[in-house]
Parts: structure tokens; sequence; C-alpha cells
């Protein structure tokens, strides 16, 4: 495999199985780590594995007493090679023959956003990609789900707009019309944004975002079954529509945030 491959094709990992690694994987890939490029092709290199978790917390207290707060400024990430599925089965990868997709190779076979969204999705486990559903124009395509949920409400907004209906500002809007079950959930969903994106930071976690997608898109989906806005009175259809408005803003704000466009159109 080309280093440049292995760079675009590695995955972090910040959530970890309880399962330890063999001591004979892991001495492979010390000796391996050790033909790293070096100066003067010295390779002066001495690696500290760490396989307990008392270990860790033992280097950052020895960080602490150097004054360097390893409590706060030492940070483990590990990191794995994706594995490919398609039509259910896995697409054989081998390192020692540099057998390997590249990620040049993958967009060919998938949009960026579908990408995108499907690497950010699931830092905790090995990284499956399904091939197939990443090309689905269907609700079990989290990526297309959640964009079309955006693309809807644009659809819907221009349809408004055509009829002389503009986005009211939020002090010209009775809040308390929006008081049916799917309402009061959306306005929560949104309302939760804020601390998604805090978690998200604290944890190193863009898969926060992720989640928070898919539900934001189910929620808007639900409430825009239950509740009619076109055809509404004056007051109902404008508190609905600056409830659209919003949820269509956070969904944008949230793609934008994990590097996924929102189309206007599907």
């Amino acid at each position: 495999m080309e280093f440049s491959e292995l760079v675009r094709t590695r995955r972090s990992i910040r959530r970890y199985q309880e399962t330890p690694v063999p001591k004979e994987l892991l001495q492979e890939l010390l000796e391996t780590a050790c033909w790293a490029p070096s100066g003067d092709n010295r390779q002066p290199w001495y690696f500290l594995a760490l396989t307990e978790p008392e270990e860790i917390q033992r280097l950052k207290g020895t960080m602490d007493a150097l004054g360097l707060d390893g409590e706060h400024r030492l940070d483990i990430v590990l990191m794995q090679l994706v594995k490919l599925v398609q039509d259910g089965q896995v697409v054989r990868m081998s390192k020692r023959t540099g057998k390997a997709v590249s990620l040049t190779d993958l967009l060919d076979m998938v949009p960026v956003d579908a990408c995108r969204y499907f690497f950010n999705a699931k830092p905790e486990t090995q990284m499956e990609f399904d091939l197939g559903l990443a090309v689905r124009e269907d609700s079990e395509n989290p990526v297309y789900y959640v964009q079309y949920a955006y693309a809807r409400i644009c659809t819907l907004l221009k349809a408004l707009a055509a009829e002389g209906y503009t986005v009211p500002d939020a002090a010209d809007v009775d809040f308390t019309l929006l008081s049916g079950e799917t309402e009061q959930a959306l306005i929560k969903k949104i309302a939760s944004y804020s601390q998604v994106v805090r978690l998200a930071a604290r944890d190193y976690d863009p898969s926060h975002i992720n989640r928070y997608l898919t539900e934001l898109a189910g929620d808007f989906h639900r409430f825009y079954t239950a509740c009619r806005i076109k055809g509404e009175e004056r007051p109902v259809l404008l508190a609905r529509l600056k409830l659209a408005d919003t949820a269509r803003s956070v969904l944008k704000n949230a793609m934008t945030l994990i590097g996924c466009t929102a189309p206007e159109k599907m």
C-alpha cells in the first residue's frame, strides 16, 4: 500500500474494546514502525507500549509531575483500516500484498457526501463501509434521508413564497400555537443542537452530529406529515413556517460541520 493511501484511508478510533491486542501483533507493528524514515537513516526510535489503563494514568501522572499537565494534554488515539462491504460480502484487501482501495478509488464509486457522512458515523467500532447503501436513494441511506429533509423544506419555502408568504421574524410569531406533539418534539430537538456540538467537541467524536442529523430529519418528517402548513390560518401557517425554516437552518449548519452539502433539490 502506498503511504499516501494509508494516510487517506486510516480511521481514528476513540472508543475502545476491552479485548487486548495480541502480543505477536503488537510486536509486528512495533518492528514495522522502526522502519519509519529518520534523520541520517539512523532510526533512533524508542516506543512505549501501554497495554493497561493503569499505565496510561501513570504516564499522565508523570507528565503532571513534570509540570506538563498530562491529565488535560495527553490524548491517546488509535487508528485502523476500513472494511469495505459490497452486496453483503467483504471486499478482500491485504496490507502485505498491497491490494487496497484508496480513498480516490472509493470516491469513484460513491458520492463525496456519503463518504464523509459514513466515515464520521461509527468511531466506537471498526468501520464497515457499505458501498451499496452509500449510493441508495431512500430512507435507508442516512445521508440521503437527511438531505431529503433539507430539500423538502426548501421546496416548501419556495412554494409558500410564490403564494406571498415569507419566513417571519421570531418576534412576529405566536409560538404558543405550536403545541402539537410533533411540533414540540421538533422544537426540543432543535434546542438541543448546541449541546450536541459541545459533546462532539469534548469527545473528539463527530458521530454525535451524525446521530443528531438523523434524529432531526426524522422529527421534521413526522412534523411535516402531522401538521399541515399550506392552507392553514395565517398565524398557524407563519408559526409552522418559522419552525420549518429553523429546522432547515440547523440541518444545514450541522451538515456543514461534517463536510456534507445541503442540496435544495433532490
